[in-house]
Protein backbone atom coordinates (compact mmCIF):
# COMPACT_ATOMS: atom_id res chain seq x y z
CA UNK A 1 0.00 0.00 0.00
CA UNK A 2 1.57 3.26 -1.15
CA UNK A 3 2.05 6.26 1.16
CA UNK A 4 4.13 9.46 0.91
CA UNK A 5 7.52 9.27 2.65
CA UNK A 6 6.42 11.40 5.61
CA UNK A 7 3.34 9.24 6.15
CA UNK A 8 5.44 6.05 6.19
CA UNK A 9 7.69 7.55 8.86
CA UNK A 10 4.63 8.41 10.99
CA UNK A 11 3.19 4.89 10.57
CA UNK A 12 6.48 3.30 11.65
CA UNK A 13 6.61 5.65 14.66
CA UNK A 14 3.05 4.71 15.65
CA UNK A 15 1.71 8.23 14.99
CA UNK A 16 -0.56 7.38 12.05
CA UNK A 17 -3.30 4.74 12.21
CA UNK A 18 -5.72 6.05 9.58
CA UNK A 19 -5.60 7.37 6.04
CA UNK A 20 -8.27 9.31 4.12
CA UNK A 21 -8.45 8.69 0.36
CA UNK A 22 -10.92 9.35 -2.48
CA UNK A 23 -11.10 5.58 -3.11
CA UNK A 24 -9.21 2.39 -2.33
CA UNK A 25 -9.11 -1.27 -3.34
CA UNK A 26 -7.83 -2.79 -0.08
CA UNK A 27 -9.85 -5.29 1.96
CA UNK A 28 -10.49 -5.54 5.69
CA UNK A 29 -8.43 -8.28 7.35
CA UNK A 30 -5.80 -8.36 4.59
CA UNK A 31 -2.19 -7.27 5.06
CA UNK A 32 -0.27 -5.18 2.52
CA UNK A 33 3.37 -4.24 2.02
CA UNK A 34 4.02 -0.72 3.29
CA UNK A 35 5.44 1.26 0.37
CA UNK A 36 7.34 4.55 0.51
CA UNK A 37 6.20 5.87 -2.84
CA UNK A 38 7.05 3.03 -5.26
CA UNK A 39 9.72 1.64 -2.94
CA UNK A 40 8.63 -1.29 -0.76
CA UNK A 41 9.68 -1.33 2.90
CA UNK A 42 10.22 -4.46 5.01
CA UNK A 43 7.02 -3.73 6.95
CA UNK A 44 3.38 -4.61 6.33
CA UNK A 45 0.13 -3.12 7.57
CA UNK A 46 -3.13 -4.93 8.22
CA UNK A 47 -6.44 -3.26 7.38
CA UNK A 48 -8.75 -3.06 10.40
CA UNK A 49 -11.74 -1.23 8.90
CA UNK A 50 -12.98 0.81 5.95
CA UNK A 51 -15.51 3.64 6.38
CA UNK A 52 -16.90 4.73 3.02
CA UNK A 53 -18.90 7.75 1.81
CA UNK A 54 -17.56 10.17 4.43
CA UNK A 55 -17.66 13.87 3.54
CA UNK A 56 -14.18 15.35 3.76
CA UNK A 57 -15.53 18.44 5.56
CA UNK A 58 -16.79 16.34 8.49
CA UNK A 59 -13.29 15.39 9.63
CA UNK A 60 -12.83 16.01 13.37
CA UNK A 61 -9.62 16.97 15.17
CA UNK A 62 -9.49 13.49 16.72
CA UNK A 63 -9.69 11.89 13.27
CA UNK A 64 -7.04 14.27 11.91
CA UNK A 65 -4.70 13.25 14.73
CA UNK A 66 -5.28 9.55 14.08
CA UNK A 67 -4.30 10.29 10.47
CA UNK A 68 -1.03 11.83 11.74
CA UNK A 69 -1.83 15.55 11.63
CA UNK A 70 -1.85 18.24 14.31
CA UNK A 71 -4.92 20.05 12.93
CA UNK A 72 -7.82 19.42 10.56
CA UNK A 73 -6.55 22.20 8.26
CA UNK A 74 -3.18 20.46 8.03
CA UNK A 75 -4.98 17.26 6.97
CA UNK A 76 -6.97 19.13 4.32
CA UNK A 77 -3.80 20.79 2.97
CA UNK A 78 -2.18 17.34 2.71
CA UNK A 79 -5.26 16.06 0.84
CA UNK A 80 -4.97 18.92 -1.68
CA UNK A 81 -1.25 18.14 -2.21
CA UNK A 82 -1.87 14.42 -2.69
CA UNK A 83 -5.06 14.47 -4.74
CA UNK A 84 -5.07 17.89 -6.43
CA UNK A 85 -8.30 19.44 -5.15
CA UNK A 86 -10.11 19.90 -1.86
CA UNK A 87 -13.86 20.14 -1.44
CA UNK A 88 -15.72 19.87 1.88
CA UNK A 89 -18.46 17.78 0.22
CA UNK A 90 -16.02 15.41 -1.47
CA UNK A 91 -16.57 11.75 -0.56
CA UNK A 92 -13.70 9.96 1.13
CA UNK A 93 -12.85 6.51 2.44
CA UNK A 94 -11.27 6.22 5.90
CA UNK A 95 -8.79 3.34 6.05
CA UNK A 96 -7.88 2.18 9.58
CA UNK A 97 -4.90 -0.13 9.99
CA UNK A 98 -2.35 -1.57 12.39
CA UNK A 99 1.35 -2.01 11.77
CA UNK A 100 2.49 -5.52 10.96
CA UNK A 101 0.95 -8.63 9.41
CA UNK A 102 -1.82 -9.52 11.85
CA UNK A 103 -3.60 -12.06 9.63
CA UNK A 104 -4.23 -15.39 11.39
CA UNK A 105 -0.97 -15.40 13.36
CA UNK A 106 -0.52 -15.77 17.11
CA UNK A 107 0.21 -12.53 18.95
CA UNK A 108 2.61 -13.23 21.80
CA UNK A 109 4.11 -10.80 24.30
CA UNK A 110 7.80 -10.46 23.46
CA UNK A 111 10.43 -11.55 25.97
CA UNK A 112 12.55 -8.63 24.74
CA UNK A 113 10.17 -5.85 23.64
CA UNK A 114 11.28 -3.09 21.31
CA UNK A 115 13.40 -3.17 18.17
CA UNK A 116 13.74 -5.11 15.99
CA UNK A 117 10.63 -7.24 16.63
CA UNK A 118 8.36 -4.85 18.56
CA UNK A 119 6.31 -5.59 21.68
CA UNK A 120 4.66 -8.67 20.18
CA UNK A 121 6.07 -11.67 18.32
CA UNK A 122 4.61 -14.68 16.50
CA UNK A 123 7.25 -17.26 17.42
CA UNK A 124 6.99 -19.10 20.74
CA UNK A 125 10.76 -19.04 21.35
CA UNK A 126 10.67 -15.22 21.44
CA UNK A 127 7.65 -15.10 23.77
CA UNK A 128 7.79 -13.88 27.37
CA UNK A 129 7.81 -17.09 29.47
CA UNK A 130 4.46 -17.81 31.12
CA UNK A 131 2.54 -15.19 29.13
CA UNK A 132 -0.51 -16.38 27.23
CA UNK A 133 -1.51 -15.37 23.74
CA UNK A 134 -2.56 -11.71 23.50
CA UNK A 135 -5.81 -10.50 21.98
CA UNK A 136 -5.40 -10.24 18.16
CA UNK A 137 -4.42 -6.77 16.98
CA UNK A 138 -7.42 -6.53 14.67
CA UNK A 139 -9.81 -7.33 17.51
CA UNK A 140 -8.01 -4.96 19.88
CA UNK A 141 -8.23 -2.17 17.30
CA UNK A 142 -11.93 -2.93 16.77
CA UNK A 143 -12.68 -2.79 20.50
CA UNK A 144 -10.61 0.37 20.91
CA UNK A 145 -12.54 2.03 18.08
CA UNK A 146 -15.87 1.03 19.58
CA UNK A 147 -14.79 2.30 23.01
CA UNK A 148 -13.68 5.65 21.53
CA UNK A 149 -17.02 6.02 19.73
CA UNK A 150 -18.96 5.16 22.91
CA UNK A 151 -16.97 7.65 25.02
CA UNK A 152 -17.49 10.35 22.39
CA UNK A 153 -21.24 9.65 22.28
CA UNK A 154 -21.45 9.97 26.08
CA UNK A 155 -19.48 13.24 26.05
CA UNK A 156 -21.62 14.64 23.23
CA UNK A 157 -24.84 13.66 25.05
CA UNK A 158 -23.73 15.31 28.30
CA UNK A 159 -22.55 18.42 26.45
CA UNK A 160 -25.81 18.68 24.52
CA UNK A 161 -27.80 18.41 27.75
CA UNK A 162 -25.76 21.17 29.42
CA UNK A 163 -26.04 23.40 26.36
CA UNK A 164 -29.84 22.91 26.30
CA UNK A 165 -30.02 23.98 29.96
CA UNK A 166 -27.98 27.09 29.17
CA UNK A 167 -30.30 28.02 26.29
CA UNK A 168 -33.30 27.68 28.64
CA UNK A 169 -31.53 29.81 31.26
CA UNK A 170 -30.74 32.57 28.74
CA UNK A 171 -34.36 32.59 27.56
CA UNK A 172 -35.67 32.70 31.14
CA UNK A 173 -33.30 35.58 31.90
CA UNK A 174 -34.52 37.51 28.84
CA UNK A 175 -38.09 37.25 30.14
CA UNK A 176 -37.09 39.33 33.19
CA UNK A 177 -35.83 42.40 31.36
CA UNK A 178 -37.03 44.91 28.79
CA UNK A 179 -33.67 46.69 28.48
CA UNK A 180 -32.80 46.59 24.74
CA UNK A 181 -29.05 46.40 25.47
CA UNK A 182 -29.44 43.39 27.74
CA UNK A 183 -31.89 41.71 25.37
CA UNK A 184 -29.44 42.17 22.48
CA UNK A 185 -26.62 40.55 24.45
CA UNK A 186 -28.86 37.69 25.53
CA UNK A 187 -29.96 37.07 21.93
CA UNK A 188 -26.29 36.92 20.86
CA UNK A 189 -25.63 34.40 23.65
CA UNK A 190 -28.66 32.33 22.62
CA UNK A 191 -27.57 32.25 18.98
CA UNK A 192 -24.08 31.15 20.02
CA UNK A 193 -25.45 28.34 22.19
CA UNK A 194 -27.81 27.18 19.43
CA UNK A 195 -24.84 27.06 17.04
CA UNK A 196 -23.00 24.88 19.56
CA UNK A 197 -26.03 22.56 19.73
CA UNK A 198 -26.05 22.21 15.95
CA UNK A 199 -22.35 21.34 15.89
CA UNK A 200 -22.78 18.72 18.62
CA UNK A 201 -25.63 17.11 16.71
CA UNK A 202 -23.80 17.21 13.37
Amino acid sequence: MIFPTGAVDMILAGKKREDWRPACNVKVGRSYVLQRGREATEQRITIVSLTEDVELGTMTLRQAKRAGFKTVNEAWEDWARRFGTWNSKQQAVIISFVLGDQTDKPRLLAARPGAPHGDYVTLGQRQLPGAGEAIPALLQAKYSGEARAARQALRDGALEQRTRRLVDLVRDTAAFTSDPRLLGSLRVAERGLLAVQRKIGA
